[in-house]
């Protein structure tokens, strides 16, 4: 008989890579996307009536005004004016078009002159239930954003223009 039974075995191991140890992939630090500046992902709380009141989570020293505005589907535009720079991933909802974009724009915001932040939109975050595109594609675009930030998640409460860690 040409063919035979093998059992075979899974065999699991961890291993944590410190960021600054040389690996054979590269892509499997949590850095491996970020640019430069330091880089966080953005979500809006928007709702007047329930402003963000833990000042134990404040971050004061962050601003939009030096910072660069890397949106998605339009999610940011209401704080678009405030940022030192602004593009949008994707201003239809195309998830495809967003991670074609995604490397570009993050090399574009590090050589923004003036530029000390990068915010991206939380791909985690709200659409306010608009369809998107090539929907498939989020998970794979929230973890090259997510990796890009270094999983740093912040809220920017509109009511006082304050950043809060999430």
């Amino acid at each position: 008989e040409r063919f035979s039974q093998t059992t075979l075995e899974a065999v699991s191991r961890q291993h944590v890579v410190d960021v600054s140890e040389n690996t054979e992939s590269p892509g499997q630090a949590l850095k491996h996307y970020s640019p430069s500046l330091e880089t966080f992902l953005l979500n809006l709380n928007g709702q007047v009536d329930t402003p963000i009141v833990d000042q134990a989570k404040c971050l004061p020293e962050l601003n939009l005004t030096n910072g660069v505005l890397i949106d998605f589907y339009g999610s940011l535009l209401s704080v678009k004016n405030l940022a030192l720079e602004y593009r949008d991933l994707s201003k239809v909802g195309n998830v495809k078009e967003a991670m074609a974009n995604l490397y570009d724009y993050l090399r574009w915001a590090e050589n923004v002159n003036g530029a000390t932040n990068v915010f991206i939109a939380n791909f985690g975050g709200d659409h306010n239930d608009r369809e998107l595109q090539n929907e498939e594609f989020v998970e794979t675009v929230a973890d090259k954003t997510f990796r890009a930030s270094c999983g740093q998640v912040l809220t920017l409460d509109i009511n006082n223009m304050a950043f809060y860690k999430s």
